[in-house]
């Protein structure tokens, strides 16, 4: 698609609030006002009680960006954008090496111990 992050419309779009996250592919992913991986998190929170600070997220593309910049940790896949992995806490392998499992397993099951 060569989506590049100057396109005129990526700039109205955005100025009207509707999310639109550019892929290393260069494709657009176009989100309606108010639907993000953030706002999922964010309905969950108040549902089951859970501060975002205290959540951890793992992601790899720019439509990830906001939900690893305000969850209280935010991990990247290692072959993930660049941007992504600029903002996240800790870095992991990928889904097929595991890297889910080593993160849940280094943040969540060794902290119970």
């Amino acid at each position: 698609m060569n989506v590049q992050e100057t396109d005129e419309f990526i700039t109205l779009a955005r100025a009207e609030n509707i999310e639109i996250a550019i892929d290393a592919y260069h494709t657009a992913e176009v989100n309606a006002p108010g639907i993000s991986k953030l706002a999922g998190l964010k309905l969950i929170s108040q549902q089951w009680g859970i501060v975002i600070s205290e959540m951890m997220a793992i992601g790899d593309s720019m439509n990830d960006y906001w939900m690893i910049k305000n969850v209280g940790l935010g991990i990247a896949i290692n072959n993930g954008q660049d941007q992504i992995k600029a903002i996240a806490k800790d870095i992991t392998s990928n889904v097929e090496e595991g890297g889910v499992a080593k993160m849940i397993e280094k943040y969540i099951l060794n902290s119970k111990k």
